[in-house]
């Protein structure tokens, strides 16, 4: 099976990704990262290096599921804080 890992980026993890070599790491072995936040698209742009757009996990989530699901593939995640889920 191929597997891929996307991260969406917002800027708390930006400040991690200066602090954390782990979270670094991880971050480095992505496939695809995206941002998740307009802030990103801000700074960017004083940057001069312009994103076209936002996409949030909460968009990305529901169309992810049904490609996998079309597909016969399962998804996996990964994260959130301790008793998180209940």
């Amino acid at each position: 099976a191929l597997a891929s890992r996307k991260q969406l980026t917002n800027v708390d993890h930006l400040v991690m990704l200066e602090h954390d070599e782990r979270f670094a790491e991880a971050y480095a072995g992505a496939s695809l990262r995206l941002a998740d936040g307009v802030p990103l698209l801000w700074a960017a742009k004083l940057k001069r290096t312009p994103l076209r757009a936002k996409i949030s996990g909460s968009d990305l989530l529901p169309l992810l599921c049904e490609r996998a699901a079309q597909a016969g593939l399962s998804v996996y995640f990964l994260g959130g804080r301790e008793r998180a889920s209940g």
